[in-house]
């Protein structure tokens, strides 16, 4: 396997639990906020790498209908019984919904799909959305491609973002913001958040 075909699906595998502990507390209600200000009150909305599954049941305690996906089976599993309905086992290169939601969540999910093959994912998530529906994004800020933990990071700039939204037909960016990560010690590490809208 070469390095840009690492599974970093495998890292949360054998380190789910330490992971859930080190993020299934953190309040992002702030982030939601911005994220549901441009959805309908009961909105359908797909967590796409939903790690813990802190944020769908936020939403699903919101009074909305989520459908949440991760590549983790051991993710998956906890998640399923966090939200108490199935989460599906999927990797972001395996969701095929078509104009399904009203919006998509993938916070610090899609970081670890290659460079290469983001253009891709982007288009299936664009093709899930209704047309006019939402998409939420965030990456770590900086360049190219790191490995760390056997796990790939794929970062991004404000203008590598805004590239590679450009590059997917029907897409188009609504804003971007920087934001300061919320785990004790780690403050100093910063995300680059989009949203984008399907614009057909």
């Amino acid at each position: 396997m070469t390095r840009s075909r690492v599974n970093s699906a495998t890292w949360y595998d054998q380190h789910s639990d330490r992971y859930i502990g080190d993020t299934g507390h953190l309040d992002l209600s702030p982030l939601y906020a911005r994220f549901l200000a441009h959805l309908p009150g009961r909105a359908r909305i797909l967590d796409a790498g939903c790690g813990s599954g802190r944020d769908a049941l936020a939403f699903q305690r919101l009074g909305h209908n989520v459908v949440a996906t991760d590549a983790s089976s051991a993710m998956a599993r906890h998640a399923s019984g966090v939200l108490n309905q199935e989460v599906l086992h999927l990797r972001h290169e395996e969701i095929a919904f078509v104009d399904e939601f009203d919006g998509i969540w993938s916070n610090a999910s899609l970081l670890h799909v290659p460079r290469a093959d983001l253009p891709e994912v982007f288009g299936r998530l664009r093709r899930a959305l209704v047309p006019g529906g939402v998409l939420f994004t965030s990456f770590k800020i900086g360049e190219g491609e790191t490995f760390r933990s056997e796990r790939i990071f794929t970062n991004q700039t404000a203008g590598s973002l805004r590239e590679l939204i450009e590059s997917v037909s029907g897409l188009e960016l609504i804003e971007s913001w920087v934001s300061n990560d919320l785990r004790p010690g780690r403050e100093h590490e910063q995300w680059l958040n989009s949203l984008c809208r399907r614009s057909d």
